[in-house]
């Protein structure tokens, strides 16, 4: 569900880049419409070619298809009052360390403007949501801080945190009589319903000396180990590879 969502809307990020900036108001339902098509009839084909589960994909692609434009019309001061400046754009900045350059690359969710600091914005889905403990949970992790890392060295200036986006996956579940569309239909109401119970916005404050700290006592070493790596000098143990729920690899000791 979490990877629907997220590449349907960078598909309708990236078509939006070419319209004007009404293009969110008034022609959001068709390029839902259309992106979902276009993201299910790819993992079909991806789907057929493995043999996997085809009823999850077209429950998911029904799922964001009543979503998305709820979502989007729940937000639409994001395309009225926000100063954008990355939305799904991929940065690739250097890093010189210990006489090399090395390349940082990833993609922004989103980098917006909001009283003059910049922020970072990142989409997240969840299903069950305990309101007094979200932010403990969406801790600002290895992925965030590279991500602030990256916009500081992008713009030359130190981003003021993060606003996690969050949309929630719907509860409910399909009757055994119940058809799909009917289904789908009974989500498209809830969440028109109880759109805040769907859509919801936290946001992690960072400040320079974190961030500064973090680029030195743990990212540059991080780096310093993967070249170490890429080098021949020692090899990369996977242990979470070497277990599963029933046994462990014969070779993990």
């Amino acid at each position: 569900f979490g990877n629907c969502i997220n590449e349907i809307l960078d598909m309708i990020y990236s078509a939006s880049k070419e319209h004007e900036p009404g293009y969110f108001s008034e022609e959001i339902y068709t390029a839902v419409k259309n992106s979902c098509k276009e993201y299910e009839e790819e993992k079909y084909e991806r789907l057929s070619h493995d043999g996997n589960d085809w009823d999850t994909l077209s429950e998911n692609v029904g799922i964001a298809e009543v979503l998305l434009p709820q979502y989007f019309d729940y937000w639409k001061e994001d395309w009225e009052h926000v100063e954008w400046l990355d939305l799904e754009e991929v940065f690739d900045v250097p890093l010189v360390i210990d006489g090399r350059t090395i390349r940082i690359r990833g993609k922004f969710d989103g980098v917006q403007r909001i009283k003059v600091k910049l922020w970072l914005f990142e989409t997240k889905t969840k299903g069950r949501i305990e309101e007094d403990s979200i932010m403990d949970k969406l801790s600002i992790d290895l992925q965030v801080n590279l991500y602030f890392w990256a916009i500081w060295k992008k713009y030359g200036e130190f981003p003021a945190g993060v606003v996690y986006n969050i949309i929630r996956r719907p509860q409910l579940r399909q009757g055994k009589t119940e058809k799909l569309t009917e289904f789908i239909g009974r989500i498209k109401a809830d969440i028109f319903d109880r759109p805040d119970f769907y859509f919801m916005r936290n946001h992690g404050s960072i400040d320079k000396s974190e961030l500064l700290e973090w680029e030195q006592k743990e990212f540059i070493p991080i780096v310093r180990e993967m070249l170490r790596w890429t080098d021949g000098d020692g090899h990369f143990k996977n242990v979470s590879a070497c277990t599963s729920g029933f046994f462990a690899c014969p070779f993990l000791r």
